[in-house]
Formats: C-alpha cells, structure tokens, sequence
C-alpha cells in the first residue's frame, strides 16, 4: 500500500457501473489531505486490488459530485499524501469527509 495514505470504503448493495458518488468536505481542514481525494472501485476491501476511476480537487464546505467510471461492490475514498496541495503534514494524507453518498446510475 502507500504510506502516508488513508482511506474509507463502502460495500454497496450490489455491483454498480459508474456509480455517481458525492462527497461533502468539512467547513475546515481541507489541508489535512492536500485538497484532492481519489475515488477507486474494486471487489474487496482490499484498496490494493481496487482500480482508480476518479479523482477531484475539493475545498473546505464543498460538495463535489463525480462519475466514478468502472464497476465494483466496493467504492473506496483515499487522500494520498503526494499528488494534492498545501498539505499540513507533508508524507502524511488524513481523510476527512463528513458524507458520501453513492447513487446507482442503472
């Protein structure tokens, strides 16, 4: 895996094409994952064995609504801790994310 990185995955109801996924950033902290988070499906929760389908620049009180395009039962959010900006701790990605939905397309 990555170090430095921190991840969420949900397990869906069942294996969804392109899902549409919305995630809302917290009013502060932004910085704590280099204002970018990347989307992966897989099917596991192996984050190793999952496949990047997205990825987005997100500000403090955002909301971001993204295609992620792929199929999978497993929908991960990972903050890495290269690739963003401004990081409040460089080598080192925290995830936080109040909501994420994930919203079947078919």
């Amino acid at each position: 895996g990555l170090s430095g990185e921190s991840h969420w995955w949900v397990q869906l109801r069942r294996a969804a094409s392109d899902p549409e996924v919305k995630l809302w950033a917290r009013s502060c902290c932004s910085e704590a994952f280099g204002h970018r988070l990347w989307l992966l499906l897989g099917n596991s929760t192996n984050i190793n064995e999952a496949v990047e389908c997205a990825s987005t620049d997100i500000e403090n009180g955002a909301q971001v609504s993204l295609v992620c395009d792929g199929r999978g039962e497993v929908l991960f959010v990972q903050a890495r801790p290269e690739g963003g900006r401004g990081y409040q701790d460089p080598g080192v990605a925290v995830l936080m994310l109040p909501e994420v939905r994930v919203l079947s397309r078919d």
